[in-house]
């Protein structure tokens, strides 16, 4: 509270410095060269301010609040080429530019919002940070979160099998319940298993997602050990050009795989709004070869799911205050066979979930877009139900998962070169249902401070920006005690078309311990342990990377990263004879994460690969277990992809190499490395009010049979079709002049 308190008072202090400028806008259209089609979530960000808009469906953006002044400014979008213009302001003018991007298969110095909770460039912040945008989803005929990620380096999807089969994540060789997942900058780790599976997360409406690699607990608390992942939906910054638009798409493939959506939306001077509906099926009847060598078809495996998106969002640009009201919510339903292992597979398990997240942002700027408040409050539930009648113990569970809570959220810039950044949060978790006997809660109070203290220096010189960035949070939880998260960042970035960034960052996060942990019900083999505390880390990394638009687009980086982990919680036996978690683990993983990327033939090819060197190591005291290769880590992960466009087509070849993997903490059994090659074809139709997208999907085209979990088989060759139609309409005859 005193943070929040000292906040404010510096924000009333330094508010004069931008209340006496007299204010303009600047509005516009961002279109293709080749094309002259619209370009819809482009960005306009104007550097060192942290400020910008993205264009709607069709491409028109608006800024205002903009204080009188100069300003360097970059125009991106994901797959075009990017433009770094100067503005100038002057007072009182309300200025309107077009903005013409050459398409290219590559995109450079992209904006982020996770690694700092506001708009930076990621060449200019210290994490390392991974985007994905919706024209990646589309162009990579994407059908499910963990496909999105399956190729960012250092990121490792811990696949059960296929649709409907539980997929979790881990980030620089973390436990899945050390990578924090949100949506909308709101967490989805519930309390009881500190895990998500990702085939639970509802695509639809999805615009955006940012992984951040490296601890982040500083910002955003618990779990964040190795990462954070952030799922942002569709915002569609309100523009002066009324659109309409509509869409839908039909999937159908291997396996009795089928998929339909449809959505539709509208943006207008105050209004923006969004509902979308997807269903995906899958017998998942797959081939698999069994331990014994024979060749089985999976059973008992079928999926089926529904999701609801629904946004709107009311904004108003009068006087000396612009604000906005956004509502959303997703609703989320799944059915499915649980067909155990090859070694113990199960016919008659079945599996249902039920999620539901509701969300409310309010966001006012204040006297300018530079200083702004935000506040967010919101609503998770989770439905899960499991039985198994066929177990030797039959099953039959139900648990509930709520979480509710709030978030206030304070931008201030004090001057050109510091920016204050801090906030209040409180979160309040309860269970209910049959794996546990009693209905623990949680309650979370949380305090954190950020600031970014920049230094710029003039043109001809190496280094033209210093960035600094220490930041801290306090955690305050009813069950378990208190928290602090402590990190500093660096980085040293270049400028305009030649780019470098050197980055470095030290931290300490931490892992909660869940309610299975503390609460597990005492029978004849186990309970829990309600004297847990935190996992803890302290992690560092430092890396450089590079990238100039004029060569090829091209893209280098290398990360270097160290994490070590105490207090891990392990199950063993204790001194009842019960079996209990401990905070007995420690772990030491370092490793290390590398890049490139380079374009061909005037941007009608790329050629990109990414590198993983991974030396997760067991610190625990065990003697069979000491210094043994944490399981499941491969040490060894190369990713390569060639991207070949022009005339509407776009074709991408994938190529993964995993390597060994160890399945048991003694390192007794391994699963073998394996490949796996992927192909997509895809012909887009443009026209003046609408696109038509035709996709061609071969997965696994070599039909490698491999298990990414053991007992797990993996889909063999696998095809998806899938067609794509989007159309937009103007309700407006009004036009921004050049």
């Amino acid at each position: 509270m005193k943070n929040i308190v000292l906040s404010i008072v510096l924000f009333v202090y330094c508010l004069p410095m931008y209340a006496l400028q007299d204010q303009g806008s600047l509005t516009g259209r961002i279109i293709s060269e080749g094309s002259r089609e619209s370009i819809p979530s482009a960005n306009v960000y104007f550097r060192g301010a942290h400020i910008g808009a993205s264009t709607n469906a069709e491409g028109y953006y608006h800024i205002d609040r903009i204080p009188q002044g100069t300003y360097s400014i970059i125009v991106s979008a994901i797959g075009y080429s990017t433009i770094y213009d100067e503005i100038v302001i002057n007072e009182g003018e309300n200025k309107s530019k077009t903005f013409i991007l050459r398409e290219t298969v590559y995109h450079l110095n992209q904006v982020t919002v996770t690694a700092t909770r506001e708009r930076s460039l990621i060449s200019e912040v210290p994490a390392t940070v991974d985007i994905i945008s919706a024209r990646d989803l589309r162009v990579n005929n994407v059908q499910n979160i963990s496909e999105a990620l399956q190729r960012i380096p250092g990121v490792t999807i811990r696949n059960y099998g296929g649709f409907g089969d539980m997929k979790t994540v881990s980030i620089r060789g973390s436990s899945s319940g050390q990578v924090l997942i949100l949506l909308d900058g709101q967490r989805l780790n519930n309390a009881q298993s500190g895990e998500v599976d990702l085939s639970t997360i509802p695509l639809e409406g999805v615009e955006r997602i940012e992984v951040v690699r490296g601890s982040a607990s500083a910002i955003y608390g618990a779990d964040a050990v190795g990462g954070v992942i952030n799922i942002i939906t569709k915002s569609g910054d309100v523009t002066d050009r009324h659109t309409l638009n509509a869409g839908g798409s039909l999937l159908t493939g291997s396996f009795g795989s089928f998929g339909a959506s449809l959505n539709g939306g509208y943006t207008g001077e105050k209004i923006f709004s969004l509902v979308s509906y997807k269903h995906l099926a899958c017998s998942n009847s797959y081939k698999y070869t069994t331990p014994g060598g024979d060749r089985e078809t999976r059973k008992n495996a079928d999926y089926s799911s529904h999701e609801f998106f629904g946004k709107g969002t009311w904004k108003i640009r009068e006087g000396m205050m612009s604000r906005s009201l956004s509502l959303s919510g997703t609703i989320f339903t799944s059915e499915a066979g649980n067909p155990g292992t090859t070694f113990q597979p199960n016919a008659t398990a079945r599996k249902k979930n039920e999620n539901q997240s509701f969300n409310v942002v309010y966001d006012q700027k204040l006297f300018n877009q530079f200083n702004s408040i935000r506040i967010q409050g919101y609503l998770h539930n989770g439905d899960f139900w499991y039985s198994d009648p066929d177990a030797y113990v039959p099953s039959d569970t139900y648990s509930n998962n709520i979480a509710r809570g709030g978030e206030i959220q304070n931008r201030t810039v004090f001057s050109t070169w510091n920016v204050l950044t801090s906030g209040y949060s409180f979160r309040y978790e309860n269970f209910s249902g049959t794996a546990l006997n009693n209905k623990p809660s949680r309650t979370t109070h949380s305090l954190y401070l950020q600031n970014e203290i920049e230094r710029n220096f003039a043109h001809g010189q190496v280094i033209k920006k210093i960035v600094a960035m220490p930041s801290v949070r306090y955690d305050d939880f009813s069950d378990f005690g208190s928290q602090w998260s402590p990190k500093f960042g660096l980085v040293l970035s270049s400028d305009y078309y030649t780019q470098f960034s050197i980055k470095g960052n030290v931290g300490q996060s931490y892992r909660a311990p869940t309610f299975n942990d503390l609460y597990w019900p005492r029978d004849n083999f186990t309970v829990g342990n309600p004297e847990l505390k935190p996992e803890n880390s302290t992690d560092y990394d430092f890396g450089l990377m590079v990238q100039d638009s004029r060569l090829g687009e091209l893209a280098l980086g290398f990360t270097y990263f160290s994490n070590k982990i105490e207090d891990l919680i392990i199950w063993q036996m204790g001194a009842s004879g019960l079996w209990s978690p401990f905070n007995i683990g420690k772990a030491s993983i370092s490793g290390m994460e590398m890049n490139a990327g380079f374009s061909l033939w005037k941007d009608v090819a790329r050629v990109s690969w990414n590198y993983t060197y991974l030396n997760p190591r067991n610190k625990s005291p065990r003697l069979n277990e000491y210094n043994k290769i944490l399981p499941y880590r491969s040490r060894h992960t190369h990713n390569a992809s060639l991207h070949l466009t022009g005339y509407g087509l776009n074709g991408i070849v994938h190529v993964t190499h995993t390597g060994k993997r160890y399945s048991t903490t003694a390192n007794t059994k391994s699963l073998p490395a394996h490949e796996t090659l992927d192909f997509l074809l895809s012909y887009r139709i443009p026209f003046s009010f609408a696109s038509v997208d035709a996709t061609f999907e071969l997965k696994n085209m070599t039909g490698s049979n491999y298990e990414i979990m053991e007992g797990f088989p993996m889909p063999g060759r696998e095809v998806r079709i899938s067609l794509n139609v989007a159309f937009w309409r103007s309700t407006s005859t009004k036009e921004n002049n050049n």
